[in-house]
């Protein structure tokens, strides 16, 4: 077994665990009765809002985009929250923007993509109140060509692309430099 399906299994364990955990611990606080309704504070937790929770809350909307998180989703958060009577409805995002907007919205339940520079960085540049629940591991950064097959093959000057995000762009250069490609 190689070490990136170990990763990849790790990643889905923690995930399905964390979504799990989340969900009987606080799911959402958009469905909780008004008169129950705390604002959400920066010092707000998926522990400290555990109060805010419908009972009846029995409906789950996840988000997520494309790729491992959403496979992650489909084949193990959502039949483990079944198993425990929730039904789960996932939204797959084809872009890292809508996740987070979808949830500050309440059009989501929970959302699952992003490591938290990212989260952090985002809440900040779009004035938004988003609550940490828990982190999953982050997927690792990989170099994509649909010309190229090796890196041997890269040359000076040739273009290439790189996450317009800060949290990302930076881990991207980091990658490339490590490579000694920039």
């Amino acid at each position: 077994m190689k070490l990136t399906d170990i990763s990849r299994q790790l990643a889905t364990a923690f995930a399905a665990v964390g979504v799990s955990g989340l969900v009987l611990v606080g799911c959402s606080n958009s469905s909780a009765p008004e008169a129950t309704k705390e604002p959400v504070t920066e010092g707000t937790t998926a522990e400290t809002a555990a109060s805010d929770i419908d009972p009846d809350h029995t409906k789950i909307v996840i988000g997520t985009t494309e790729g491992d998180f959403a496979d992650m989703v489909r084949n193990q958060v959502k039949s483990t929250l079944e198993a425990q009577g929730y039904e789960v409805e996932l939204i797959a995002f084809t872009d890292y923007v809508r996740p987070n907007l979808a949830l500050a919205e309440g059009d989501l339940d929970i959302n699952i993509f992003q490591h938290k520079p990212y989260l952090d960085n985002f809440k900040k540049e779009n004035n938004l109140d988003l609550v940490e629940a828990f982190q999953v591991p982050t997927a690792p950064l990989g170099i994509y060509s649909g010309k190229k097959t090796s890196l041997d093959a890269a040359f000076k000057g040739m273009s290439v692309s790189a996450p317009n995000d800060p949290s990302n762009f930076a881990r991207a250069l980091v990658m490339m430099l490590s490579l000694i490609h920039i």
